[in-house]
């Protein structure tokens, strides 16, 4: 499924990226679907050769290590709800493993949220945050959603999930 991104690159190069990839995998032996979504922030790391803003993805050759990504579960997903629909001032999500840990955190300010999330992963702490206007709240809003309906099965939104399903029934 095509990615959701927000990007906020600035003059001074002190800009940032997010990304939502909403994807399915197949779960207990591959007996039926399992929808995911994954939160990717990276800082801007300059300009290109065309002088377009360019951000440190996980995963690229050039990688400096300036991008956090968590995957996030059905409470972190209301959490974040709850903030964009203004239940809450601030939604705050907070995930440990061995190697660290990522703290999300969405909170309103005026007619925009602040997105920022930060790493703590072998003693580097990485840092990255940008604004959401409320035209991209209003899509980050459905993705999530979307993506709680999906999980449970409450809706096939998309032709690819149908399909999707359909394979797993067989």
């Amino acid at each position: 499924m095509k990615e959701f991104r927000i990007y906020k690159p600035k003059k001074d190069e002190k800009g940032a990226a997010a990304k939502f990839q909403f994807v399915v995998k197949a779960r207990r032996e591959g007996k039926f679907p399992e929808p995911m979504l994954f939160l990717e922030m990276a800082n801007q790391t300059g300009v290109d050769a065309n002088d377009n803003a360019s951000f440190d993805w996980a995963g690229q050759d050039n990688s400096t290590g300036q991008s956090v990504t968590v995957k996030l579960g059905i409470p972190d997903v209301s959490e974040l709800l709850l903030a964009l629909r203004r239940h809450k001032n601030e939604g705050k999500l907070f995930h440990k493993n061995d190697k660290g840990n990522v703290t999300v955190s969405l909170k309103k300010l005026d007619d925009k949220m602040a997105l920022n999330v930060s790493s703590q992963r072998d003693k580097k702490l990485t840092r990255v945050g940008l604004m959401v206007a409320p035209g991209e709240c209003i899509v980050l809003s459905t993705l999530l959603q979307d993506f709680i309906s999906a999980y449970y099965g409450w809706q096939d939104y998309t032709d690819e999930m149908k399909a999707i399903r359909q394979e797993f029934k067989k």
